[in-house]
């Protein structure tokens, strides 16, 4: 009979990932599927980050339909992420399967990243170098959301729980 080492296979979730995964992402996600629905202006002028000298007042107001069902189809799929976020993390304690949706979700986060760098400032990976001319919101949620997953997948702030 082996001998237990006194650890169990499971680890808690920290109250701090709960709440930035179960809750403020998903949040914020909705905000974003509610500013490409409803407001499409607010929503592209956001991820359409232009120089802080371009002149705002040229922003297109009224998109033909293609535009708009894709700005519906995107606002579709931002609903879908937190939904699917919400269900499967809030379902679960295990660290695996937390994990794993984490893990899917930063690739995704490094492809928003990406494609936010390549579209708004026309730089590809140069993306981190001209931060000052790309707009905070195309790059803070994405790599904030990039830091606390991999904090998470590294581990940092998981405790192993002790049987004694």
């Amino acid at each position: 009979m082996a001998q237990s080492s006194g650890i169990v296979d499971r680890r808690r979730i920290p109250i701090l990932y709960r709440f930035v995964f179960l809750y403020l992402e998903p949040i914020s996600v909705l905000i974003g599927a509610y500013l490409a629905l409803f407001r499409p202006t607010t929503y592209l002028t956001a991820v359409h980050a232009l120089p802080p000298s371009a002149d705002l007042s040229t922003a297109p107001t009224k998109y033909g339909p293609t535009v708009n069902v894709l700005l519906a189809q995107l606002a579709n799929v931002y609903i879908l992420f937190p939904l699917l976020e919400r269900s499967v993390l809030g379902s679960t304690q295990d660290v695996r399967v937390w994990r794993a949706m984490l893990r899917a979700l930063l690739v995704a986060d490094v492809g928003h990243l990406l494609i936010v760098g390549n579209i708004s400032a026309d730089v590809g990976l140069q993306l981190f170098v001209r931060l000052r001319e790309i707009g905070l919101a195309d790059w803070a949620k994405p790599l904030c959301m990039i830091i606390v997953r991999t904090a998470f997948l590294c581990g940092w702030g998981l405790l192993m729980e002790r049987n004694n």
